[in-house]
Formats: structure tokens, sequence, C-alpha cells
């Protein structure tokens, strides 16, 4: 089901929105024509940040609008900053997808070639009847990505071009989100007077900004914690291969805690980021911390030991990763993501998290800081920017998946057999 064309850019630059929980984040930058990205696959262009802009992000949960002039607000703020920054006007962007109940699904799809040799029109043949096989699905299409290749049953291939068979078949990695929440984010973005260039999945995004080559070809799964989600995605020999979400995020903790504390949501917040972790310490029964309590004053304060924070984070945090186990379990990619995980996101910044993440999934993990990019501050290269830095980096190579938007504007060119020559030189470029 398409939700919004691709048409090509007219700005000499990108914009890309990072819409989350907590905040909204708006990065404006110019992409050159040499160097490559060092550490991002198939990176085709340089990425120089021209501005940046985020503001508290409000009338958005989960990735999802609640409040439709709200959302709209802090989407005008962030771009407004970011363009002043940057001297620019902003009229296209590309939007990350964190809610929409963004799942997988796998498509094996076989044609017929005769006994012939494989061509590139072959290939384009096959991945385009994935494609259009994925739009019976009742949910908005983000991204087609081929997964793998196979000959008259023989599974596993890479790049089946050149060989001789009668039966071609490809495993279509499809990745869709309800529609509804789409067009109601599109419209918020639309309101704004902006134009979405291109839907990309949080966890995909992600991904290419932490992970590195080595990492995407061994196997990899990436955990993006947000403040109101947790997507997933995997990665295997160089593809993006599955990815997941759930409806919990660093925001949850912060409710436990105003909760389980009895005390205001702002403060409960602040304690989380002050003092907060996952994981006992050796004083935190004798480390008491003064809070106010809720509808009382400021100044009239209670003192809870550290151990009381710990109690109410530390089963949170397993809760996630025991759900995030299961759904991968559940996936059949357990072993094929193999022994590594990348934490990212701003909750993977909790103490203890990294430690739990550890031992209840039974791999090694690391926390993943998006890769430099120039022109940006710094202060921006944190966990809690990597969406929006995947989304540049997205922008600034060719990217691991045939995103749909691409092909629904493709699909025009059939009659004259532009879409073969568009998806050829794909092929030819990521094969």
């Amino acid at each position: 089901m398409p939700i919004a064309a691709k048409t090509p850019s007219k700005q000499p630059f990108v914009a890309i929105l990072d819409i989350g929980t907590s905040k909204i984040t708006c990065m404006i930058a110019k992409i050159g024509h040499s160097s490559n990205w060092p550490g991002l696959r198939g990176a085709r262009h340089q990425i120089h940040v021209l501005g940046v802009g985020y503001t508290r992000s409000r009338g958005i949960k989960a990735g999802n609008v609640m409040d439709m002039e709200l959302a709209e607000l802090s989407i005008r703020n962030a771009v407004a900053a970011a363009e002043k920054e940057a001297n620019v006007r902003v009229s296209e962007v590309i939007v990350n997808v964190s809610g929409g109940r963004a799942r997988s699904d796998i498509y094996d799809i076989e044609v017929k070639i005769a006994g012939e040799q494989v061509t590139d029109a072959d290939m384009c043949h096959v991945v385009e009847e994935g494609r259009r096989q994925s739009q019976a699905l009742d949910r908005a299409i983000l991204h087609t990505v081929p997964v793998a290749f196979s000959m008259d049953g023989n599974r596993g291939i890479t790049d089946p071009r050149g060989m001789f068979g009668d039966h071609l078949g490809v495993d279509m990695h499809v990745v869709s989100a309800d529609a509804g929440p789409l067009r109601n984010l599109k419209l918020c973005v639309e309101k704004c007077h902006l134009k979405i260039q291109d839907f990309v999945v949080a966890a995909y995004a992600s991904g290419l900004a932490c992970l590195v080559e080595d990492e995407m070809d061994l196997g990899v799964t990436c955990i993006d914690m947000g403040s109101g989600s947790t997507s997933i995605s995997v990665f295997f020999e160089g593809r993006f291969i599955f990815t997941d979400m759930i409806a919990i995020g660093g925001h949850n903790v912060t409710i436990d805690l105003a909760r389980g504390l009895n005390t205001q949501i702002a403060h409960a917040e602040r304690a989380k980021i002050m003092h907060g972790s996952a994981i006992a310490g050796a004083v935190d029964e004798s480390e008491l911390i003064s809070m106010p309590i809720l509808g009382e004053e400021d100044w009239e304060l209670q003192d809870i030991e550290k151990s009381l924070l710990t109690g109410i984070i530390g089963p949170r945090i397993e809760e996630t990763f025991e759900i995030i186990r299961d759904r991968l379990d559940a996936s059949g990619y357990g072993d094929v993501a193999g022994h590594r995980v990348v934490l990212t996101g701003g909750a993977s910044q909790l103490t203890g998290v990294r430690e739990i993440a550890a031992r209840t999934l039974g791999r090694q993990v690391r926390i993943g800081k998006p890769l430099t990019i120039a022109g940006l501050s710094a202060d921006y290269a944190d966990p809690s920017f990597a969406t929006a830095a995947g989304l540049l980096a997205y922008a600034g190579s060719k990217p691991l998946a045939l995103n749909n938007a691409e092909t629904e504007e493709a699909q025009k060119q059939v009659a004259n057999g532009g879409i073969f020559s568009r998806m050829a030189h794909w092929l030819k470029n990521d094969f």
C-alpha cells in the first residue's frame, strides 16, 4: 500500500527529521561526490552537516501522532532551528518511522528463465515481482530487500548472474507498518509545508549509523532504545534481514519511578538520569537521595535509598530484553544474528543496561555511537542521535534496501523499460 511517492529532490541539500517521543531532531546536510564514509557499506558520497535543530517532542507517543497540533508545532520548531543555523529553507525531508508496529515478512518468489543464463534483467524481474506481491499486504510498505537468491531450488546464492537454470528465485525481506499511523505522520509533516522524500524505519537507520561493515557481514543485532519504543534490526552478510519493535522505552522507566517513588514525572526523570542504575551497587542501601513528594511543595522532600531506584529500574530493563530475546527466537533469526549486539538510543546510556543485555541475551554487547560526520559537533556523537545520523547515512549512500517510494515512482517508467535500467544500476552497485 503506497503512502508517499518519491519524486526527485529539488533541494541542493538533504534534510532529515527524526521524530521521537522525547525529542524531534532536524539535520540539514550537503551531499558531496567524493570520499567514502568510513565503516558504512555502500557509501557513495561525503556528508557535511550544515545545521542541526532539536526540540522537546510533544504530541508524539511511541512514534505515533497523539496530538496533531502539538506535534506540528514541535516539528516546526526543530526545522526552524536547523534552517537558521544552515541559512537555508527546507521543503523536503526524509522521515523516520518508529511507530505503526513495523514488522518484517519474507516472500519466496520464483520466476521462469527457461534454461537461459541469468542477466540483470532477470534479476530485476524477480525483484520487481517480489515487490509487486508484497503490495497485497494491507499495510504500508517501507522497504523491500532481496536477501538471497536461488537457482532451481539451490538456495543461498548471493549473485546468480551468469548462471544457467530454469527457475530463478529470491527471498524478499519486506518491511511494513500500519497504514493509519503513517498517514497521520505524513499529514502532520505536510501541515508544516514539508514534502516527505522518503520514509525510513528507525531501526534500519540506527544500524546504518552505528554498525561497522564486519559486523554487518558476520551477523549482528542492533537495538535502538528510545524514549517511547525499542526497535530491533538484524544484519547478516551485509543485508538488512529483520526488524521488529516493542512499545517499551526509557519513558516507561520514568513512569515506573514516578509511581513507585510517589513523585512528579519531571523529578523521576531527573533521578533516573542523575542516580539511576539497572544493577545494584555496593553502597546503594546506604546512599540516600532527596526527592519532592507528589502533590506537596517542592521544598518538602523525602529521603529514599538509591537501592529503591535500582529495584524499580532493573526489572523493567530485564523485561525489555526478555521480550527482545523472545522476539528474536520466534523470528528464526536468533542464530543468524550472531553473538554480537549493539545497543544505541538514549535509554541505552543508563548505567547497567549493557550488563543486563549481555546476561539476558547471552551475547557480547557494546554501546553504539554514530560514526563521525563532517560538520557535526561532538555533542551529537551520542547514542540518542543515532537515528538522525543514520537518516543522513541513508541519504548519502546507496541503501541496502530498495525503498518502496522509489519503486512506486519507478513503476511509472515500466512502459519504456525505465524501471529495469534503474534497478540494474542498483544491482550493479549492491551485488
